[in-house]
């Protein structure tokens, strides 16, 4: 068994029926390419800018911006006038749901979404740059049509969740104000066509900003456990071709290395971009599950169902919220991780040969792979793994209770003050003999 090592000179034409590169990539990418978070392409040297796409890229910050500050302005106006207005906790605490905590959950959501589309756009040419390094790096390993089908299998679905998750709000705010429509004049029907097309655009945005993350996690998973096929495969040759089985392993731990350092790349290159979206994340939806149990609470009182319904749908939009901006990115860096630690099983049987030949790339190895499941997912402030989906969850629930509790505390009736209590017991005072 001998490693084709790769070697950097003009590529010929691929051949009828095989995969390259930016093939398998081209599906998300034209889906980010669209919704303004790239401006970068994948040439046949490299990753290339593509022009045109100021201007565009532009429109789309100018609208998402508007449609923000347009609810942070609404919100705060509202939640002043409740505040004024309110004279008890749960009054207040409910001016400050309603005022999407005086627009704090929105202006949230601008910070990402404005790095996203300006700092996360123009760094997309390094990103899909190092991509293709380390991509060509393993050309020389195993199958790499496999790795490349693999990859445009997950580009593909990367692509339609981006167009379902991106439709799907969309649908149903129309379906909720296209039937109101008909008892409205033009204007305000056009002013709420205008307001859903403001809604519309940092939905996407916000959406395909966890969903490009998810990309590139599933590619440095896809090339990571094409490394570990090809150290399996090397399991049942541990006996025979010592010298060919010492290059192959240095080969392959210096593929994982490059690997290990580009996905480190990746994450901090998107650090600006990813940290305030995931904080978005925990504060979301607990706005929206504050307001979706007002909206219930209010409507189930008066016996408007169509309401009652639209509150549990806001309820529901929290939890779509939280899996999109804080599950997904997690989740998909706990199955780079899991990549790890699936090349470290098949490295243990390689050591268990007792093969004192490939003792010292196999100790190489092992350091590497110390340091990836210690440092992989880092974001410096925290770290992308599961555990983090739990802790995210948990101060979550909590914000909830504690605002739920402050919320229907002060509805009761009101206490009347506690009274004076006379001593039934007789004075011990010494009185006048």
């Amino acid at each position: 068994m001998r490693v084709k090592v790769h070697v950097q000179s003009p590529r010929p034409a691929p051949a009828a029926g095989r995969l390259t590169l930016r093939q398998s990539l081209s599906p998300f990418l034209t889906v980010l390419t669209v919704s303004g978070l790239s401006c970068a392409r994948l040439s046949a040297g490299g990753a290339a800018v593509s022009g045109g796409r100021a201007a565009y890229t532009a429109l789309l910050l100018t609208a998402s911006c508007l449609s923000i500050g347009t609810i942070c302005w609404d919100t705060c106006q509202a939640g002043a006038a409740g505040v004024a207005a309110a004279g008890a906790t749960a009054g207040v605490t409910r001016a400050v749901v309603m005022s999407a905590f005086f627009g704090l959950a929105p202006l949230l959501l601008t910070l990402p979404v404005t790095v996203a589309l300006t700092v996360g756009c123009r760094r997309m040419t390094a990103l899909l740059g190092r991509l293709q390094e380390v991509c060509a790096a393993l050309e020389g390993v195993g199958d790499y049509q496999t790795l490349l089908r693999r990859v445009r299998r997950s580009s593909r679905l990367l692509a339609a969740a981006a167009t379902v998750l991106s439709c799907f709000p969309l649908l149903g705010v129309l379906a909720a104000v296209i039937p109101g429509c008909a008892t409205l004049d033009t204007m305000e029907c056009l002013r709420q066509t205008w307001a859903i097309m403001l809604f519309a655009i940092p939905w996407m945005i916000f959406n395909i900003m966890s969903l490009k993350m998810v990309f590139f996690a599933m590619c440095f998973s896809a090339c990571f456990d094409h490394v570990n096929g090809a150290l399996r495969a090397l399991t049942g040759h541990v006996e025979t071709d010592f010298g060919d089985l010492r290059s192959i392993l240095q080969y392959l731990c210096a593929s994982h290395r490059k690997l290990s350092q580009a996905y480190e790349f990746v994450l901090l290159a998107s650090k600006a971009e990813l940290i305030p979206f995931m904080f978005f994340g925990v504060a979301g939806p607990v706005y929206f599950s504050m307001l979706g149990f007002i909206l219930s609470s209010d409507a189930l009182g008066s016996a408007q169902w169509s309401a009652a319904a639209f509150g549990l749908v806001t309820c529901l939009l929290g939890a779509i919220v939280f899996v999109i901006a804080i599950y997904l990115p997690c989740e998909a860096s706990q199955q780079v991780i899991n990549s790890v630690y699936r090349i470290q099983n098949t490295l243990w049987d390689i050591r268990m040969c007792n093969n004192e030949h490939l003792e010292q790339p196999v100790a190489l190895y092992f350091d590497q792979l110390s340091h990836d499941k210690d440092s992989m997912g880092d974001l410096r402030l925290f770290r992308l793994h599961r555990a983090t989906t739990t802790s995210c969850l948990t101060v979550t629930a909590t914000y909830v209770i504690v605002l739920l509790q402050f919320l229907t505390g002060g509805s009761g009736p009101e206490q009347a003050p506690p009274t004076a209590v006379t001593s039934p017991l007789p004075s011990t005072a010494a009185g006048p003999s």
